[in-house]
Parts: structure tokens; C-alpha cells; sequence
């Protein structure tokens, strides 16, 4: 395997065994860079799929009334690919090239991810094993003309996020705002561990096998360039805030996703009530967010 991430799937399988082997409760990590850039995977991952049924994105245009400070011109696949341009617009075929290569990608490392599931039912632990597949961010392939990470848009903020365990439900979806935070208190719960005072999320169990619902009072809240860009998320609406070095409001965006999924528009000048609402809602995240790191 001439790929990294087949060869991290090797080395994983390989202490899989060894930990099997000593008979007593093992955790192990195993972190894929795919489908980081370069858009690279081998050839049959490319043949998974016809040019001809790739789709574009719903929306490839910013929303009426973005702030130009919160624009992110894709920086990294600019200068990655000698076939994007530096600056405007993607062309259809660059578009289709690209989402290509990202979904030949994503193909590999579910391909790697099979591999190690395949190892636990080798090895008699999968009726035994917790499993966690998450990404660190999502991804805007295109969407609102941006491809990348760096935006507080639903795309790059909707993450994978699969939980298998003893006894689980298959192929149950739950509809609920959750965090990353959530995962370590999640995973002691499940193991029947003690969940610590200090852990910022809380378990998702009683959510994952139908003993309790989220409320809508929930929000999920998240950062990006320090403190500078930051959104909280209920079931409506998205309310993003971006501050200047000094601390101060430079920026809001809000968007309303029962009227408007794709976020075609910025309501923050329409909807002054909504948006004093979630600002209130974006402090109190901040505030949880602060006490629980010091």
C-alpha cells in the first residue's frame, strides 16, 4: 500500500491483534488525512464514479447581504491545483474535477474504515466494540462559490458524526443539534464509566437509543480563527458574529433554514428580534465556553 492512509489501516489492524491478544479493555485512534487535499486515491476509487452523474452544488453564490470582511476567497485549493484560477469563479469542468477527486476520496477511506470493521469481526470484538467515525469540520464543495472549510456556513459546520455500540439500533438517524464535546462524555457513559465534572458536552445515549429528546432550546456553537469568527446554531436559525482584533462586532449574519435551507439570504437587517435572540444565545455559549476552559 503506497498511501498513507492504507498504511496507517495496516498499522491499526496490527495493534488491533496485539491489544486483542492481552485480554482486557483497549482504546485505539486511528486519524485518516483523507479527503484533505491533494485530491489523490487509487485509480478504482476514481472509477466509482461517471463524470457525467456528478452533481453541482445547490447554491455557488454568496447570500444577498454578506459582509465582505466574513469572505473566504478558497486560499488552499487555489494554490494547490494549477487548474483553478486565482481569483473569480470556478468553471464548471474544474468544479467537476474536483468534487470527483474529493469523492473518489471519501470512497478510499470508507474503504479503509470496512477494513478495520472487517479486523474487529476477525478478532470476535465487534458485538463488543464501541465505534466513533467523525470528521473534524464538513466541507464546502462549492457551496456559495467557496470550496473549503474556513466559513461558518451549514456545510462546513455539519459534520460526520456515526456512533456504533453494543446492542444499537442499525441504521438509526437521530434528528438532534449535538457537539464534538459530547463524544468523550458519550463514550464514558457507553463504556460505564463516570462521566468528569469538567467535560464541557454530555451523553448522547439516552438520545442515540430513544429514552429522552433534544429540546428545542439546544444550539450547537462553534469557532473558527480563535475567538474571531464564531456561530451558534439552534433548530432555526444560524446567527454568526465576526469581531476585530480589539474584540468588537464587525460583521452578523443570520440565517432562517425554514425558510431559507441554502442560506440564499442574510435576514440580520430584516429580523432585529431574531437577532437579538441569538446573539443572547451566541453569549451564553460563549460564557459555557469559557468557564469550562479555565
Amino acid at each position: 500500500m503506497d498511501y498513507v492512509d492504507g498504511k496507517i489501516t495496516v498499522m491499526a489492524m496490527d495493534k488491533m491483534e496485539e491489544l486483542s491478544q492481552k485480554q482486557q479493555p483497549f482504546f485505539i485512534a486511528v486519524g485518516y488525512s483523507k479527503p484533505h487535499l491533494a485530491y489523490l486515491a487509487p485509480e478504482k476509487y476514481w472509477d466509482l464514479y461517471d463524470d457525467n452523474d456528478i452533481e453541482y452544488p445547490q447554491i455557488d453564490q454568496l447570500p444577498e447581504d454578506f459582509p465582505d470582511i466574513s469572505y473566504y476567497d478558497s486560499f488552499w485549493i487555489r494554490n494547490e491545483f494549477n487548474r483553478t484560477p486565482k481569483e473569480g469563479m470556478f468553471s464548471k469542468e474544474v468544479q467537476k474535477d474536483l468534487i470527483h477527486g474529493y469523492y473518489a476520496c471519501v470512497s478510499f477511506i470508507d474503504n479503509q474504515v470496512g477494513q478495520l470493521v472487517e479486523k474487529l469481526k476477525e478478532l470476535d470484538l465487534d458485538d463488543n466494540t464501541i465505534i466513533v467515525l467523525m470528521s473534524d469540520h464538513g466541507y464546502q464543495l462549492y457551496d456559495h462559490g467557496i470550496w473549503g472549510k474556513h466559513t461558518l456556513f451549514e456545510q462546513a459546520n455539519n459534520a460526520p458524526l456515526i456512533i456504533k455500540y453494543p446492542n444499537s439500533e442499525k441504521n438509526k438517524r437521530v434528528n438532534s443539534l449535538v457537539e464534538y464535546v459530547d463524544v468523550y462524555p458519550t463514550l464514558c457513559d457507553l463504556a460505564g464509566f463516570e462521566i468528569p465534572d469538567q467535560c464541557q458536552g454530555e451523553s448522547l445515549k439516552s438520545i442515540m437509543d430513544g429514552t429522552e429528546t433534544k429540546s428545542e432550546n439546544d444550539y450547537a456553537y462553534s469557532v473558527y480563527n480563535g475567538y474571531s469568527n464564531k456561530s451558534v446554531r439552534n433548530y432555526r436559525y444560524r446567527y454568526v458574529e465576526t469581531l476585530d482584533k480589539k474584540g468588537k462586532i464587525i460583521a452578523q449574519q443570520l440565517y432562517d433554514y425554514k425558510k431559507d435551507p441554502f442560506e440564499k439570504r442574510n435576514v440580520a437587517k430584516e429580523e432585529p428580534k431574531v437577532l437579538r435572540k441569538m446573539k443572547q444565545l451566541l453569549d451564553k455559549a460563549d460564557q459555557r465556553a469559557t468557564s469550562q476552559a479555565l
